[in-house]
Order: structure tokens, then sequence, then C-alpha cells
């Protein structure tokens, strides 16, 4: 690693020019826009990504002084020469479209009534429906207090608004405006857990907000990796092999939001667990699966397989007692294929199977 008095090397692209400079460990992401502006003079504050390259991977966005302090972590100990920054401007009339209000009285509300435009092709986007995830007292939530904190992230994004949680416990959530302080808004939620049936029930609500709220389209906290997973779960269904970069252009595209990388890989995360359960406590639970299997099924035979040292599978074989039986009955051809696993541990399964006197096939 090529590093200067503790500084780290950067190879900064843009517009087809090119320029080093070194930063030390632990800088700020705005001490780094503050060089890349310095370098590249017709670049404006806010008017631009960067994205560092890893190795053998797709570009990360840099958005905050986390994404900073994970970059230095790794490139610190990777061995690679410099880190490669590309960097891209976001105000190009082609590429990014804006988000607009029309013209309305001053005193209208601009969170209640107004759609969420495409500038460029007049789409309203998916989160516009978002608006009615929160409206009145009594309302329910029948998935508890995940399933209300989740319509509540999707409810803020949609006004395009923050609040802060005052009490946010797996029995009551209380939450008001981010700007109730600076602006004095007065919106304001209260939930509690209803302990007969486990859903969450609105309590209290000031449904109005009567600060200034901030445009759509804008990085916000409300993007938390558990809304953007129920967003994507249904999604992950059809397209299992979606990359999180291909998250990022979905929310940014459909809904008009933009979603930090590592939110939306933790949200691809998430939805998988959701869809296909978790892949670590699967093979956690091997062992277990194993013995109950033995003793709830006579006669199935069962090896399990893990390297001495680290205990990490090797392979696993299951035959189980019924189908053993069933193979004694078969004709005397047994046909073996194979699969490759694509989940997180990737692997190969493999499956004997044979055709029994009324051509029926016995796995």
């Amino acid at each position: 690693m090529l590093q200067m008095a503790g500084n780290l090397v950067f190879r900064c692209s843009y517009d087809g020019d090119i320029a080093m400079f070194c930063l030390p460990n632990g800088s700020s992401f705005d001490g780094m826009c503050d060089v890349v502006r310095s370098k590249f003079t017709n670049l404006a504050n806010g008017s631009f990504e960067i994205k560092y390259v890893l190795p053998g991977a797709d570009p990360c966005v840099l958005c905050n002084d986390d994404d900073m302090s994970f970059m230095f972590a790794f490139f610190s100990v990777s061995g690679c020469e410099y880190v490669e920054l590309i960097v891209r401007n976001t105000c190009s009339p082609v590429t990014e479209s804006a988000i607009i209000i029309p013209d309305v009285d001053p005193e209208f509300n601009p969170f209640i009534d107004v759609d969420i435009v495409d500038n460029s092709s007049g789409k309203v986007f998916l989160c516009e429906a978002w608006k009615g995830c929160i409206t009145h007292v009594q309302q329910r939530f029948p998935g508890g207090v995940s399933d209300f904190r989740n319509q509540l992230g999707k409810f803020c994004i949609a006004m395009g608004v923050e609040v802060e949680f005052k009490k946010n416990h797996r029995n009551r959530v209380t939450a008001v405006c981010s700007r109730s302080v600076d602006e004095g808004c007065k919106w304001f939620v209260h939930a509690v857990l209803r302990r007969s049936d486990g859903s969450f029930v609105i309590k209290k609500l000031v449904n109005e907000h009567t600060c200034t709220g901030r445009f759509m389209g804008r990085k916000t906290k409300m993007t938390r990796s558990k809304v953007v997973a129920s967003v994507i779960a249904d999604k992950m269904e059809s397209e299992p092999n979606m990359a999180a970069k291909d998250v990022v252009k979905s929310m940014k595209r459909d809904y008009g939001i933009t979603v930090p990388y590592w939110n939306a890989w933790n949200a691809k995360e998430m939805a998988w667990r959701e869809i296909h359960g978790d892949d670590d406590k699967s093979y956690r639970d091997l062992v277990r699966y194993v013995d109950m299997l033995q003793q709830t099924n006579p006669g199935t035979r069962c090896f399990l397989e893990v390297e001495p040292q680290t205990y990490r599978l090797c392979r696993i074989f299951v035959a189980i007692g019924g189908c053993i039986n069933g193979f004694m009955r078969c004709r005397p051809i047994i046909f073996v294929d194979a699969t490759f696993l694509k989940s997180k541990f990737k692997g190969t399964l493999m499956a004997a199977t044979a055709i029994n006197g009324d051509g029926g096939i016995v796995v």
C-alpha cells in the first residue's frame, strides 16, 4: 500500500480528467468533497457523487463519515497502491430528474395533497401511496411494532419529512417531527401494543406538518434498511439474484428515493432472510436436524462431516428410512443428479432417484 506519512493516496477521475491527492486517515466526508472540488473547479457543492472501487467488486458510493471510515479501514490493509475514486456530476438534466412541487396557494400544505412527480416524464412515484400509511387514531397495525415502524418510515418518506423517536420500545412508540423545536411543528404520533392480539394501535395523532419539510429525492435517515427490505421483498422473489446496486437503482427509479449503498445491501440481506430464512441459522441447526431426523424416522441414515478444527461443514448425507425401503422395491437403476446452491455459502446439492413398478419417481 502506497502511504505517505500516514496518508492514503487517491487517484480521482472525472469527465476524462485525472487528479492525484492524499488524505490523512480519519478524514471526514466533507473534507473529501472539499479536496475534490479544489481539483475539479466546475463542480459545485452538493452537485456530484463520489464512488470508490473495491478490488473485484462494483464501485461503492461515499455518502457520509461512516463510509469514509470503512474505506480507510479496508484500504489500509488491502495492499493496494492507491484508492481509485470516480466522480460523477449529478446535476445533468439528461441523467437526473428533478422533483418539483407545482405553484400553489401560500397557505396550502404541500405535504398532504401534492403529487410527487418526475419532471422529465410526468411520472408519479410509487411512494405517493405511502401518504396513507398513517391516517387516524385507532388505526391498527397487525404486524406489531415492526409493522408500525415500517409504515411510519414509508409515511415520512412520502411526505418528505423526518421524525425523532421520544419513546421507541416494543410496547409503545412516540415520535415527533424533527423540526418540532426549530420550527414548532406540531406533528405527533403515539402508538401502543394491544396485548390481546399483538397488534400496534395509534392512540394519539396530530397528523399535520406545519414545518417547511424537505424535497423528495434527498438522502434521509428514514430510508432504514428494514423499510427498504419491506419494499423489495416481493421483487426479490422473482429476482433472487438482485444486487445491492440494483436495489439503489430500483428505489431511485420507482420511488424517487436515494438509498445509501450499505442500506441497500442490508435491506437485500433482510429481504432474503424473510423469504428463504436465515442461512447462518440453518447451518447451525444441522446437528439438531440430524438427531431429530434419526429419532423420528426409524431406519434413517445420516452422516454429517465437519472440519475438526473449525467445525465448518464439509458434507452431509441423508437417506430417510421410508425412502430406503422404497428404493428396495424400485427398478435396479438409480439416477443421480446435482445442482449448484446459490445461497450465501454456495455448494452442491446431489439427489438420487429411482422408478418404482408403477412408473412413479422415488427420491
